[in-house]
């Protein structure tokens, strides 16, 4: 029997322990296994100064590739340190974990690993971005809800609200 495959997007946000812990759990009971994955956020609008300096004559184009390309490093090497925190936590669990570092959109990436890798579930976090930058950014865990080929579970941010429903509803 093959094992339970459980694909986890995570991100360098608060919400990526909680999505870990979640997915780890049930990859626990189903004796399952971790594939974590992490898209690099190369900040390009951290950069945005940086980069109109260089435009207007202000810094050389050279220095900024430079300090762009050892940001990138630097990056690169943190995430995989923390990936391999996180498999070493699974490891401990006694589950099977590996990982995967990449530059695409996650939405479409988790979308097309989960249809490669015949994953049984998807695992994300969604952090409720504001609607400008929903609007703008988009939604992982939308995207991934629309075009996984197999189950998704949403992990909400601990930031919401404690809401009755239905709302004028008074329970004991």
């Amino acid at each position: 029997m093959e094992p339970y495959r459980i694909l986890v997007g995570l991100d360098r946000t608060d919400l990526a322990a909680k999505v870990f812990h979640q997915a780890l759990a049930i990859a626990q009971n189903r004796q399952g296994e971790l594939r974590l994955i992490h898209c690099l956020n190369l900040e390009f609008h951290d950069q945005l100064g940086s980069l109109l300096d260089a435009c207007v004559g202000l810094q050389s184009r050279i220095n900024l590739d430079d300090l762009q390309q050892s940001e990138q490093v630097k990056q690169v090497k943190q995430a995989r340190t923390w990936l391999r925190q996180l498999c070493e936590q699974a490891a401990q669990a006694e589950v099977f974990c590996d990982y995967r570092l990449d530059r695409r959109s996650p939405g479409p990436l988790l979308s097309y690993l989960a249809q490669e890798w015949s994953a049984d579930l998807v695992v994300v976090g969604n952090g409720k971005k504001e609607a400008w930058q929903a609007l703008i950014l988009g939604s992982v865990s939308k995207y991934v809800i629309q075009h996984s080929p197999c189950p998704t579970l949403v992990v909400p941010g601990g930031n919401q609200e404690q809401q009755q429903f239905p709302p004028q509803a008074d329970l004991p």
